[in-house]
C-alpha cells in the first residue's frame, strides 16, 4: 500500500501544478457619468478601513432592463452571482436616473453595495415608515428621506457600510 503512495504523491502534484490559463484578468470600465458615484463610495469604504478591488468593475447603460420580467433602473453582477467580474448596468430612462443627483447616488450606491459590499436586498422598514437601508428593492424611492434631512443620508450611507449601524432617533 505505502508504494502506491509513492507513485500516487508525485502524479497528483505534477498535476496541481502548472500554468491556470483560466486566470482572472479584472476591467476597469467606467464611463464619466458614473465616476463620480463610485469614486465617492471607493472613498467612503476606504474611510472606513475597507479594502475593495477598485480595479473590477465595468458599468453601462442598458436599456429596458428586467428582473424577472420586471422592469428595474440597475442590475448587477458579481460576488453575489459567483461572477468575478463586477457588472453595473443601469436604465438611464429610470426615473431613478432621471430624478437628480441623490436619486442617482442611491441608485449606484445600491448596485455598488451589490457587488463590493455583498449586500443582498433589505426589505426592513422601520416603526416610523422610513427604510432601514438603500439596499431594500426599489431603494430609489428612499430619496424623500435622504432629501428631507440630510443627517438621514449620513445613516444611509453609514449603515450601507455597516449593517450594524445602531437605529437612529428618528426611525422610531
Amino acid at each position: 500500500m505505502k508504494y502506491w503512495l509513492f507513485i500516487l504523491i508525485p502524479i497528483a502534484f505534477l498535476t496541481s501544478c502548472g500554468d491556470d490559463e483560466s486566470e482572472f484578468e479584472p476591467v476597469y470600465d467606467v464611463p464619466s457619468e458614473f465616476q463620480p458615484f463610485v469614486s465617492s463610495f471607493f472613498e467612503i469604504a476606504e474611510s472606513k478601513g475597507l479594502v475593495l478591488d477598485t480595479n473590477n468593475i465595468i458599468i453601462r447603460f442598458e436599456q429596458n432592463l428586467e428582473v424577472d420580467e420586471l422592469p428595474v433602473c440597475g442590475t448587477s453582477e458579481g460576488p453575489l452571482n459567483a461572477i468575478e467580474q463586477h457588472l453595473i448596468l443601469i436604465d438611464e430612462q429610470c426615473l431613478a436616473w432621471r430624478s437628480g443627483e441623490l436619486a442617482q447616488e442611491i441608485l449606484m450606491f445600491h448596485e455598488l453595495g451589490h457587488v463590493f459590499l455583498e449586500r443582498v436586498h433589505d426589505e426592513t422598514v422601520f416603526p416610523s415608515g422610513d427604510y432601514k437601508t438603500i439596499m431594500f428593492g426599489g431603494n430609489w424611492n428612499i430619496l424623500r428621506y435622504y432629501t428631507q434631512d440630510l443627517s438621514k443620508r449620513e445613516y444611509y450611507i453609514n449603515e450601507l457600510f455597516n449593517p450594524l449601524e445602531p437605529t437612529p432617533d428618528w426611525a422610531e
